[in-house]
């Protein structure tokens, strides 16, 4: 009896298309400038996995596929200057609610924006995901339940 084999490729992106509103802007005490926004919209996955299993006592299988959905989303942001350079960040998202077969799509964000000038900023953070979808295809049920935590580093250039 030989040994299985089992090669995984997931690939995800989506992009997001939200209007904001402010609730809540202006300056604190100390003259440091502070907002809160809520925000709804919509949002488009794109989401690749496949699973090709070879080796051992079967003839193998390819598992997954592709699959890509529109999903409504809202959402919540606050941000706080810490000083002239620095800026603080939270917000909170949430998308799916069973359209699209997308129960429930979330996310958590805490960072800090470094101002590089007008222009520019280098963003560092720490964001919580998470997707709990699925869908009944011709081939079987395609499902994806996940969280992920990490670090995060970006850049920033207004126009």
């Amino acid at each position: 009896m030989g040994n299985a084999t089992a090669d995984v490729d997931v690939t995800q992106y989506w992009i997001g298309l939200l209007g904001a509103y402010r609730v809540l802007g202006g300056t604190d005490a100390a003259g440091r400038k502070r907002s809160f926004d809520l925000s709804a919209g919509v949002r488009y996955n794109s989401l690749k996995q496949t699973v090709a299993i070879s080796g051992g006592p079967g003839p193998g299988a390819n598992l997954g596929g592709t699959e890509a959905w529109w999903e409504p989303v809202i959402g919540a942001r606050y941000a706080w200057q810490i000083n002239d350079r620095w800026t603080g960040g939270a917000s909170i998202d949430a998308g799916g609610f069973g359209v699209n077969g997308d129960d429930l799509q979330w996310s958590a964000t805490l960072g800090a924006d470094y101002s590089l000038g007008d222009r520019g900023s280098i963003k560092l953070g720490l964001r919580y995901y998470s997707i709990d979808y699925s869908t009944t295809r011709s081939d079987g049920e395609f499902a994806y339940d996940v969280d992920q935590f990490g670090p995060f580093i970006g850049y920033t250039l207004s126009f």
